[in-house]
C-alpha cells in the first residue's frame, strides 16, 4: 500500500509540475532595500499595507506561525500560494463532510493574490483531498494522528500543489473529520504552525472548536501573511526589518514605483 500511495504521489507530482511550469499566474511583488528605503514594483497599493499597522504583539503571534528554525540554525522564510488552487474532494468523503468544508471554503476573507475553487475533475486539480487506509501517525501528539498535509513548492518558496490525507478509522467521527480538514486546509495556506495555547475560536489552535464562522484572528492572519506577498521568499531578519520600516514611513510615488521613504 505505501509503494502504491508512493507512486500515486509521484504521478500527481508529475502532473503539477507541469501545470506549474505552464502556468501565467504568477503575479509577483518584488520588495528591496534602497539605502534607508523599501521599493516595492509593480503597482503595489499602499492600503495593501494598512493591516501592516498592527500592533507588535500580534507581529509576535505571526511570528510564531510562520518561522521555526531548520537544520542549518537559520528560520524557514515565508510560503505562499503563487497559482489559483483548485481543489478536488474525492468521492469517498462524506457528503455532509463534503458541504460543509465547502461552506467553510466560501467563509475565506476574498484575497486578491489567493484564489480558491473546487473543480470536478482530479486532472484539473492541485489540491486534492481523500481517504487512505494506511495507518497516520507520524507526529506524537494525538492532534496529528489520522490526517496530514503536504505541499510542492517551487524554488521561490511559492506553492503549486497540495493534499491532504486522512484515515477515518483513526478519527472519532464526522464532526472532527470536519473539524480537522478546515484547520489543516487553512494551516496550508501558508503552511502556519498550529499552536496549543490559543484560544478554542482559532483555526490555528490545537483546541479548535467547529464554528460556522472564521474569528477575527484567523481573518487578520490570513489577510497580513498575503499582504506580505513577495517574489522572494522573506525570512524572520528581514521581515522584522521590513515592519519596523513600514511603521515610520510615508508612501511616494516614483516612475510607477510605491517607494517607502524613512
Amino acid at each position: 500500500m505505501k509503494l502504491f500511495l508512493f507512486a500515486l504521489l509521484l504521478l500527481y507530482a508529475g502532473s503539477l509540475n507541469a501545470q506549474h511550469h505552464n502556468s501565467e499566474n504568477r503575479l509577483y511583488q518584488d520588495y528591496a532595500f534602497t539605502d534607508d528605503s523599501l521599493v516595492m514594483s509593480g503597482g503595489v497599493n499602499p492600503k495593501e499595507f494598512s493591516l501592516l499597522n498592527l500592533k507588535k504583539e500580534f507581529h509576535y503571534d505571526y511570528y510564531r506561525h510562520i518561522f521555526t528554525r531548520v537544520s542549518s540554525g537559520d528560520y524557514s522564510k515565508t510560503k505562499h500560494w503563487s497559482v489559483p488552487i483548485k481543489i478536488y474532494l474525492d468521492s469517498k468523503i462524506p457528503k455532509d463532510v463534503q458541504d460543509d468544508f465547502i461552506q467553510f471554503v466560501t467563509f475565506l476573507p476574498k484575497i486578491e493574490k489567493l484564489t480558491i475553487s473546487f473543480v470536478r475533475n482530479k486532472k484539473e486539480s492541485n489540491f486534492y483531498i481523500y481517504p487512505v487506509t494506511e495507518k497516520l501517525d507520524d507526529f506524537e501528539l494525538d492532534f496529528y494522528k489520522g490526517i496530514t498535509f503536504s505541499l510542492l513548492t517551487d524554488e521561490s518558496n511559492k506553492f503549486y500543489g497540495g493534499r491532504i490525507l486522512f484515515n477515518p478509522n483513526q478519527l472519532k467521527d464526522n464532526t472532527v473529520l470536519k473539524t480537522k480538514l478546515r484547520q489543516f486546509f487553512f494551516a496550508s495556506l501558508g503552511n502556519f504552525c498550529i499552536r496549543n495555547e490559543l484560544g478554542t475560536d482559532s483555526l490555528l489552535s490545537e483546541n479548535y472548536q467547529w464554528s460556522r464562522t472564521i474569528s477575527n484572528y484567523d481573518y487578520t492572519i490570513l489577510r497580513f501573511h498575503y499582504g506580505l506577498y513577495n517574489k522572494n521568499a522573506i525570512g524572520y531578519p528581514e521581515l522584522k526589518k521590513l515592519l519596523q520600516k513600514i511603521q515610520s514611513t510615508t508612501f511616494t510615488n516614483t516612475s510607477g514605483k510605491f517607494t517607502l521613504t524613512l
